[in-house]
Protein backbone atom coordinates (compact mmCIF):
# COMPACT_ATOMS: atom_id res chain seq x y z
CA UNK A 1 0.00 0.00 0.00
CA UNK A 2 2.94 2.62 0.65
CA UNK A 3 4.64 1.60 -2.70
CA UNK A 4 1.27 2.71 -4.46
CA UNK A 5 2.13 6.06 -3.02
CA UNK A 6 5.60 6.06 -4.53
CA UNK A 7 4.47 5.04 -7.74
CA UNK A 8 1.73 7.67 -7.48
CA UNK A 9 4.52 10.39 -7.24
CA UNK A 10 6.52 8.87 -10.12
CA UNK A 11 3.39 9.27 -12.71
CA UNK A 12 5.00 11.83 -15.00
CA UNK A 13 3.03 14.69 -16.26
CA UNK A 14 0.18 14.34 -19.09
CA UNK A 15 3.08 15.87 -21.81
CA UNK A 16 3.02 14.69 -25.34
CA UNK A 17 5.95 13.05 -26.35
CA UNK A 18 6.52 13.96 -30.02
CA UNK A 19 6.91 10.63 -31.56
CA UNK A 20 6.32 8.39 -28.41
CA UNK A 21 3.29 5.68 -28.18
CA UNK A 22 0.64 6.58 -26.07
CA UNK A 23 0.15 4.12 -23.02
CA UNK A 24 -4.26 3.34 -23.99
CA UNK A 25 -2.43 2.04 -27.74
CA UNK A 26 -2.11 -2.12 -26.96
CA UNK A 27 -0.48 -2.21 -30.36
CA UNK A 28 1.90 0.67 -29.33
CA UNK A 29 2.65 -1.16 -26.24
CA UNK A 30 3.61 -4.54 -27.19
CA UNK A 31 6.28 -2.41 -29.60
CA UNK A 32 7.89 -0.61 -26.61
CA UNK A 33 10.98 -2.45 -25.25
CA UNK A 34 11.44 -3.36 -22.14
CA UNK A 35 13.82 -1.32 -21.01
CA UNK A 36 12.83 2.71 -20.40
CA UNK A 37 16.60 3.34 -21.35
CA UNK A 38 16.17 3.42 -24.56
CA UNK A 39 14.74 6.55 -24.83
CA UNK A 40 10.93 6.82 -24.91
CA UNK A 41 11.03 9.60 -22.20
CA UNK A 42 8.12 10.38 -20.44
CA UNK A 43 4.93 8.46 -21.55
CA UNK A 44 6.95 5.19 -21.36
CA UNK A 45 7.83 6.22 -17.86
CA UNK A 46 4.53 6.84 -17.07
CA UNK A 47 3.74 3.37 -18.43
CA UNK A 48 5.91 2.01 -15.76
CA UNK A 49 4.75 4.14 -13.62
CA UNK A 50 1.18 2.49 -13.86
CA UNK A 51 1.98 -1.00 -14.01
CA UNK A 52 3.83 -0.34 -10.72
CA UNK A 53 0.55 1.11 -9.65
CA UNK A 54 -1.53 -1.97 -10.40
CA UNK A 55 1.05 -4.45 -8.94
CA UNK A 56 1.36 -3.10 -5.56
CA UNK A 57 -2.39 -2.01 -5.60
CA UNK A 58 -3.37 -6.06 -6.19
CA UNK A 59 -0.96 -6.51 -3.38
CA UNK A 60 -3.15 -4.62 -1.28
CA UNK A 61 -6.75 -5.95 -1.77
CA UNK A 62 -4.25 -9.89 -2.04
CA UNK A 63 -4.06 -8.47 1.67
CA UNK A 64 -7.76 -7.95 2.23
CA UNK A 65 -8.48 -11.66 1.54
CA UNK A 66 -5.43 -13.09 3.08
CA UNK A 67 -6.36 -11.38 6.88
CA UNK A 68 -9.98 -12.23 6.18
CA UNK A 69 -9.13 -15.80 5.48
CA UNK A 70 -6.13 -16.91 7.41
CA UNK A 71 -8.11 -16.81 10.60
CA UNK A 72 -10.30 -19.76 9.79
CA UNK A 73 -7.88 -22.47 9.86
CA UNK A 74 -5.01 -20.05 12.70
CA UNK A 75 -7.78 -19.89 15.23
CA UNK A 76 -7.40 -23.80 15.76
CA UNK A 77 -3.72 -23.42 16.37
CA UNK A 78 -4.06 -20.31 18.47
CA UNK A 79 -6.61 -21.65 20.66
CA UNK A 80 -4.09 -24.76 21.52
CA UNK A 81 -1.59 -21.80 23.12
CA UNK A 82 -3.97 -18.94 24.16
CA UNK A 83 -6.74 -20.10 26.30
CA UNK A 84 -10.15 -18.77 25.53
CA UNK A 85 -13.44 -19.01 25.76
CA UNK A 86 -16.07 -19.87 22.93
CA UNK A 87 -17.55 -16.15 22.34
CA UNK A 88 -14.40 -14.76 22.67
CA UNK A 89 -12.89 -17.37 19.72
CA UNK A 90 -16.38 -15.52 17.84
CA UNK A 91 -14.78 -12.13 18.99
CA UNK A 92 -11.52 -12.46 17.50
CA UNK A 93 -12.94 -13.73 14.30
CA UNK A 94 -15.79 -11.51 13.89
CA UNK A 95 -14.33 -8.19 14.87
CA UNK A 96 -11.98 -7.57 11.75
CA UNK A 97 -15.00 -8.06 9.55
CA UNK A 98 -17.45 -5.67 11.72
CA UNK A 99 -14.63 -2.83 12.04
CA UNK A 100 -14.14 -2.88 8.20
CA UNK A 101 -17.50 -2.38 7.49
CA UNK A 102 -17.19 0.36 9.54
CA UNK A 103 -14.07 1.64 8.10
CA UNK A 104 -15.35 1.55 4.64
CA UNK A 105 -18.07 3.62 5.43
CA UNK A 106 -16.24 6.29 7.59
CA UNK A 107 -13.62 6.08 4.34
CA UNK A 108 -16.38 7.59 2.36
CA UNK A 109 -15.51 10.89 3.82
CA UNK A 110 -12.25 10.74 4.74
CA UNK A 111 -11.15 9.96 0.80
CA UNK A 112 -13.16 13.12 1.13
CA UNK A 113 -11.67 15.40 3.62
CA UNK A 114 -8.21 14.17 3.57
CA UNK A 115 -7.84 12.94 -0.01
CA UNK A 116 -6.68 9.24 -1.07
CA UNK A 117 -3.05 9.02 0.18
CA UNK A 118 -3.67 9.99 3.92
CA UNK A 119 -6.41 7.30 3.92
CA UNK A 120 -3.90 4.80 2.01
CA UNK A 121 -1.23 5.76 4.48
CA UNK A 122 -2.67 5.05 7.40
CA UNK A 123 -4.20 1.57 5.81
CA UNK A 124 -0.77 0.94 5.51
CA UNK A 125 0.21 1.87 8.98
CA UNK A 126 -2.62 0.07 10.98
CA UNK A 127 -1.83 -3.11 8.79
CA UNK A 128 1.74 -3.20 9.77
CA UNK A 129 0.81 -2.47 13.87
CA UNK A 130 -2.00 -4.84 13.93
CA UNK A 131 -0.02 -7.62 12.42
CA UNK A 132 3.05 -7.15 14.63
CA UNK A 133 0.20 -7.48 17.54
CA UNK A 134 -0.76 -10.47 16.56
CA UNK A 135 2.74 -11.95 16.37
CA UNK A 136 3.01 -11.38 19.84
CA UNK A 137 -0.30 -11.93 21.48
CA UNK A 138 0.13 -13.02 25.17
CA UNK A 139 -3.54 -13.05 25.74
CA UNK A 140 -6.89 -12.53 23.76
CA UNK A 141 -7.66 -9.34 24.41
CA UNK A 142 -3.56 -8.75 22.41
CA UNK A 143 -5.41 -10.69 19.61
CA UNK A 144 -8.86 -8.33 19.14
CA UNK A 145 -6.81 -5.49 19.73
CA UNK A 146 -4.78 -6.49 16.61
CA UNK A 147 -7.65 -8.06 14.28
CA UNK A 148 -9.97 -4.73 15.05
CA UNK A 149 -6.81 -2.91 13.80
CA UNK A 150 -6.45 -4.93 10.78
CA UNK A 151 -10.46 -4.38 10.38
CA UNK A 152 -10.15 -0.65 10.43
CA UNK A 153 -7.07 -0.80 7.64
CA UNK A 154 -8.85 -3.70 5.58
CA UNK A 155 -12.10 -0.90 5.46
CA UNK A 156 -9.65 1.88 4.71
CA UNK A 157 -7.72 -0.38 1.69
CA UNK A 158 -10.84 -2.09 0.48
CA UNK A 159 -12.23 1.42 -0.11
CA UNK A 160 -9.96 3.67 -1.41
CA UNK A 161 -7.22 1.25 -3.30
CA UNK A 162 -9.13 0.40 -6.05
CA UNK A 163 -10.70 3.69 -6.68
CA UNK A 164 -6.87 5.38 -6.74
CA UNK A 165 -5.99 2.65 -8.98
CA UNK A 166 -8.86 3.50 -11.19
CA UNK A 167 -8.00 7.13 -11.24
CA UNK A 168 -4.66 7.07 -11.57
CA UNK A 169 -4.74 4.16 -14.69
CA UNK A 170 -5.45 5.38 -18.74
CA UNK A 171 -8.83 4.65 -19.76
CA UNK A 172 -7.79 1.69 -21.90
CA UNK A 173 -6.98 -0.74 -18.82
CA UNK A 174 -9.27 1.01 -16.21
CA UNK A 175 -11.38 -2.20 -15.90
CA UNK A 176 -8.62 -4.52 -16.09
CA UNK A 177 -7.37 -2.88 -12.73
CA UNK A 178 -10.76 -2.82 -11.26
CA UNK A 179 -10.83 -6.90 -12.29
CA UNK A 180 -7.14 -7.63 -11.10
CA UNK A 181 -7.84 -5.82 -7.25
CA UNK A 182 -11.67 -8.32 -6.94
CA UNK A 183 -9.32 -11.18 -8.41
CA UNK A 184 -6.80 -10.91 -6.05
CA UNK A 185 -9.60 -10.70 -2.67
CA UNK A 186 -9.56 -14.29 -3.86
CA UNK A 187 -6.15 -14.99 -4.36
CA UNK A 188 -5.16 -13.75 -1.00
CA UNK A 189 -7.93 -15.70 0.96
CA UNK A 190 -6.07 -18.62 -1.43
CA UNK A 191 -2.65 -17.85 0.23
CA UNK A 192 -4.14 -17.76 3.27
CA UNK A 193 -5.54 -21.42 3.14
CA UNK A 194 -1.70 -22.27 1.61
CA UNK A 195 0.04 -20.85 4.54
CA UNK A 196 -1.85 -22.30 7.84
CA UNK A 197 -1.39 -25.80 6.02
CA UNK A 198 2.42 -24.80 5.54
CA UNK A 199 2.46 -23.84 9.35
CA UNK A 200 -0.14 -26.61 10.97
CA UNK A 201 2.98 -28.50 12.31
CA UNK A 202 5.29 -25.43 13.23
CA UNK A 203 5.01 -24.48 16.93
CA UNK A 204 3.09 -21.33 17.69
CA UNK A 205 3.24 -21.05 13.44
CA UNK A 206 0.14 -19.16 13.87
CA UNK A 207 2.05 -16.27 15.04
CA UNK A 208 3.83 -16.46 11.40
CA UNK A 209 0.84 -16.86 10.17
CA UNK A 210 -1.14 -14.11 10.94
CA UNK A 211 1.30 -11.74 12.17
Amino acid sequence: LTYIMYAAQQHPENEVTPGVPECNDPVAIRQMPSRLSTGYGRRAKRCNAMSRVVIFGCLGMALFGYDTGIVSGAMILVRNDIKMTVDEAELVVSITMLLAAIATIFGIPFNSWLGRKPVIMSAALLYMVGSGLIAVAADVWHLVLGRALLGVAIGFASGTVPMYSAELALPAYRGMIVTLNDLNIVVGQLLAAMMNVCFQHVPAGWRWSMG
